[in-house]
């Protein structure tokens, strides 16, 4: 998937079968909406940053058959980023962090400093645990 392609969440679904697998549609600017799958406890997210952040709210489920289809609405929400930066701010002075450690991107050496700030943030990867330490070291640059 290309991220330029994509222009917008177009909705948030989760299927109940065996297993719960969530859906995200985005709108894309030619053809058909791009979907990504929610592995990772997709009933427990509540908070979608794309371009825009949105709060989930379940808006009504459907039984057919063995499954039960999830439906959720997006309500725009503020900056998630601006947000995240406090977090993250947050997570370092609580944790007496160097706040040059996170910025460095040297996960190897510094797992476990990045494992305590994923956990004050409420960071969970959805499949690899380095693309939260990923996004943490983007915040931890950002911040300047």
């Amino acid at each position: 998937m290309r991220a330029d392609a994509c222009t917008e969440i177009n909705r948030y679904y989760v299927i109940s079968r065996h297993e719960d697998v969530g859906r995200l549609s985005l709108n894309k600017q030619n053809g058909y909406p791009e979907l990504i799958e929610v592995m990772r406890k997709p009933l427990a997210l509540n908070k979608i940053t794309f371009l825009n952040t949105y709060s989930l709210a379940l808006d009504k489920s459907a039984r057919e058959g063995k499954k039960t289809d999830h439906f959720f609405s997006l309500q725009k929400e503020g900056d998630y980023f601006s947000d995240a930066l406090q977090d993250l701010k947050k997570a370092i002075a609580e944790e007496n962090i160097d706040p040059e450690s996170p910025r460095s991107g040297n996960y190897e050496d510094l797992k476990p400093v990045y494992k305590k700030i994923a956990r004050k943030m409420g960071i969970r990867a959805a499949s690899r645990q380095q693309d939260g330490f990923d996004f943490i070291t983007y915040l931890a640059k950002s911040s300047g």
